[in-house]
Protein backbone atom coordinates (compact mmCIF):
# COMPACT_ATOMS: atom_id res chain seq x y z
CA UNK A 1 0.00 0.00 0.00
CA UNK A 2 1.56 3.35 -1.21
CA UNK A 3 -0.23 6.60 -0.60
CA UNK A 4 -3.32 7.28 1.57
CA UNK A 5 -5.88 8.80 -1.17
CA UNK A 6 -5.38 12.72 -0.97
CA UNK A 7 -8.17 13.00 -3.47
CA UNK A 8 -10.76 11.68 -1.09
CA UNK A 9 -13.19 13.92 0.50
CA UNK A 10 -11.59 16.02 3.48
CA UNK A 11 -13.78 14.41 6.17
CA UNK A 12 -12.19 11.28 5.88
CA UNK A 13 -9.27 11.24 8.40
CA UNK A 14 -5.72 9.64 7.43
CA UNK A 15 -7.26 7.04 10.21
CA UNK A 16 -10.45 6.38 8.37
CA UNK A 17 -8.43 5.89 4.82
CA UNK A 18 -6.31 3.47 6.53
CA UNK A 19 -8.97 1.40 8.37
CA UNK A 20 -10.65 0.96 5.09
CA UNK A 21 -7.34 -0.22 2.91
CA UNK A 22 -6.83 -2.59 5.99
CA UNK A 23 -10.06 -4.18 5.56
CA UNK A 24 -9.52 -4.03 1.63
CA UNK A 25 -6.54 -5.68 1.79
CA UNK A 26 -7.56 -8.23 4.10
CA UNK A 27 -10.08 -9.62 1.50
CA UNK A 28 -6.73 -10.27 -1.19
CA UNK A 29 -4.83 -13.80 -1.90
CA UNK A 30 -1.77 -11.90 -1.75
CA UNK A 31 0.98 -13.74 -4.01
CA UNK A 32 4.15 -13.11 -5.67
CA UNK A 33 4.51 -9.81 -7.13
CA UNK A 34 4.18 -11.19 -10.38
CA UNK A 35 1.23 -12.97 -9.91
CA UNK A 36 -2.28 -12.39 -10.03
CA UNK A 37 -3.34 -11.47 -6.49
CA UNK A 38 -7.28 -13.10 -6.15
CA UNK A 39 -9.56 -10.84 -4.77
CA UNK A 40 -11.55 -13.35 -1.91
CA UNK A 41 -14.69 -11.12 -0.94
CA UNK A 42 -17.89 -10.98 -3.25
CA UNK A 43 -17.76 -10.52 -7.00
CA UNK A 44 -20.64 -9.80 -9.51
CA UNK A 45 -21.32 -12.27 -12.27
CA UNK A 46 -18.36 -11.31 -14.15
CA UNK A 47 -15.83 -12.65 -11.62
CA UNK A 48 -14.98 -9.11 -10.41
CA UNK A 49 -14.37 -8.33 -7.06
CA UNK A 50 -17.01 -6.30 -5.09
CA UNK A 51 -16.65 -3.75 -2.56
CA UNK A 52 -18.84 -0.99 -0.63
CA UNK A 53 -16.87 2.36 -0.22
CA UNK A 54 -15.60 4.34 2.61
CA UNK A 55 -19.36 6.14 3.03
CA UNK A 56 -20.57 2.18 2.72
CA UNK A 57 -23.35 2.97 -0.12
CA UNK A 58 -21.49 2.74 -3.08
CA UNK A 59 -20.04 -0.92 -4.14
CA UNK A 60 -17.27 -0.61 -6.82
CA UNK A 61 -15.13 -3.10 -8.33
CA UNK A 62 -12.18 -4.37 -6.23
CA UNK A 63 -9.64 -3.42 -9.06
CA UNK A 64 -10.54 0.17 -8.70
CA UNK A 65 -10.10 0.42 -5.16
CA UNK A 66 -6.75 -1.38 -5.67
CA UNK A 67 -5.45 1.20 -8.21
CA UNK A 68 -7.35 4.27 -6.12
CA UNK A 69 -5.48 2.73 -3.18
CA UNK A 70 -1.89 1.89 -4.75
CA UNK A 71 -1.86 5.37 -6.58
CA UNK A 72 -3.36 7.28 -3.97
CA UNK A 73 -5.77 9.07 -6.15
CA UNK A 74 -9.50 8.87 -7.60
CA UNK A 75 -9.41 7.02 -11.31
CA UNK A 76 -9.65 10.08 -13.68
CA UNK A 77 -13.07 10.41 -15.27
CA UNK A 78 -13.64 8.41 -18.82
CA UNK A 79 -10.87 5.93 -17.77
CA UNK A 80 -10.93 2.63 -16.72
CA UNK A 81 -8.85 0.11 -14.94
CA UNK A 82 -7.39 -2.23 -16.95
CA UNK A 83 -6.29 -5.73 -16.76
CA UNK A 84 -2.97 -6.70 -18.10
CA UNK A 85 -3.40 -9.98 -16.74
CA UNK A 86 -7.30 -10.51 -17.90
CA UNK A 87 -8.24 -12.02 -14.44
CA UNK A 88 -10.93 -9.73 -13.40
CA UNK A 89 -10.46 -10.90 -9.71
CA UNK A 90 -7.01 -10.03 -9.66
CA UNK A 91 -6.22 -6.55 -7.65
CA UNK A 92 -2.33 -6.79 -7.66
CA UNK A 93 -1.56 -2.92 -8.63
CA UNK A 94 1.41 -4.03 -10.42
CA UNK A 95 -1.37 -5.73 -13.28
CA UNK A 96 -3.55 -2.70 -13.58
CA UNK A 97 -3.39 -0.04 -15.96
CA UNK A 98 -5.49 2.81 -16.98
CA UNK A 99 -6.88 3.14 -20.37
CA UNK A 100 -10.14 4.86 -22.57
CA UNK A 101 -13.06 2.20 -23.40
CA UNK A 102 -11.17 2.17 -26.91
CA UNK A 103 -8.16 0.97 -25.64
CA UNK A 104 -9.49 -1.68 -23.64
CA UNK A 105 -11.09 -2.94 -26.31
CA UNK A 106 -8.04 -3.09 -28.51
CA UNK A 107 -6.37 -4.60 -25.86
CA UNK A 108 -9.41 -7.21 -25.78
CA UNK A 109 -9.29 -7.97 -29.23
CA UNK A 110 -5.30 -8.12 -29.39
CA UNK A 111 -5.66 -10.61 -26.80
CA UNK A 112 -8.35 -12.83 -28.57
CA UNK A 113 -11.26 -11.86 -26.54
CA UNK A 114 -13.15 -10.51 -28.71
CA UNK A 115 -16.21 -12.77 -28.32
CA UNK A 116 -18.24 -14.06 -25.83
CA UNK A 117 -17.42 -17.77 -26.38
CA UNK A 118 -13.78 -17.21 -26.70
CA UNK A 119 -13.23 -16.26 -22.96
CA UNK A 120 -10.83 -18.65 -21.49
CA UNK A 121 -11.17 -17.49 -17.43
CA UNK A 122 -9.73 -20.61 -16.71
CA UNK A 123 -6.79 -22.83 -17.46
CA UNK A 124 -7.57 -26.74 -18.82
CA UNK A 125 -5.96 -27.85 -15.64
CA UNK A 126 -8.93 -25.84 -13.70
CA UNK A 127 -11.44 -27.15 -15.80
CA UNK A 128 -10.35 -30.75 -15.21
CA UNK A 129 -10.30 -30.12 -11.63
CA UNK A 130 -13.46 -28.79 -11.11
CA UNK A 131 -14.89 -31.70 -13.10
CA UNK A 132 -12.93 -34.09 -10.85
CA UNK A 133 -14.24 -32.19 -7.84
CA UNK A 134 -17.73 -32.01 -8.57
CA UNK A 135 -17.74 -36.27 -9.25
CA UNK A 136 -15.54 -37.27 -6.41
CA UNK A 137 -17.38 -34.89 -3.90
CA UNK A 138 -18.38 -31.82 -4.35
CA UNK A 139 -21.52 -32.04 -6.27
CA UNK A 140 -23.10 -28.61 -5.48
CA UNK A 141 -22.53 -25.83 -8.40
CA UNK A 142 -23.43 -23.26 -5.77
CA UNK A 143 -20.21 -24.80 -3.14
CA UNK A 144 -18.33 -25.07 -6.52
CA UNK A 145 -18.76 -21.49 -7.63
CA UNK A 146 -17.95 -19.94 -3.94
CA UNK A 147 -14.66 -21.86 -4.07
CA UNK A 148 -13.98 -20.74 -7.75
CA UNK A 149 -15.04 -16.77 -7.69
CA UNK A 150 -17.63 -17.36 -10.12
CA UNK A 151 -21.67 -17.58 -10.96
CA UNK A 152 -23.22 -21.16 -10.52
CA UNK A 153 -23.88 -20.85 -13.90
CA UNK A 154 -20.38 -20.66 -15.37
CA UNK A 155 -19.57 -23.65 -13.50
CA UNK A 156 -23.08 -25.89 -14.75
CA UNK A 157 -21.60 -24.91 -18.23
CA UNK A 158 -18.45 -26.25 -17.39
CA UNK A 159 -19.60 -29.52 -15.80
CA UNK A 160 -22.23 -29.70 -18.37
CA UNK A 161 -19.81 -29.21 -20.76
CA UNK A 162 -21.71 -26.35 -22.48
CA UNK A 163 -18.42 -24.16 -22.47
CA UNK A 164 -15.04 -25.33 -22.42
CA UNK A 165 -16.19 -28.72 -24.73
CA UNK A 166 -12.48 -28.68 -25.74
CA UNK A 167 -10.77 -29.82 -22.70
CA UNK A 168 -11.77 -33.60 -21.97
Amino acid sequence: MNSICDDCPKYYTNAQMQKFAKRFWAKVDRKGDSECWPWTGSKCSLGYGMMRGLNGDIRDRAHRISWKIHNGVQVPDKLCVCHSCDNPSCVNPSHLWLGTRSQNTQDMIAKGRNGARKIRQFTDTQIRYMRQLYTASIKSYYKLAKRFGVSHSTIAGIIKRKTYKDVI
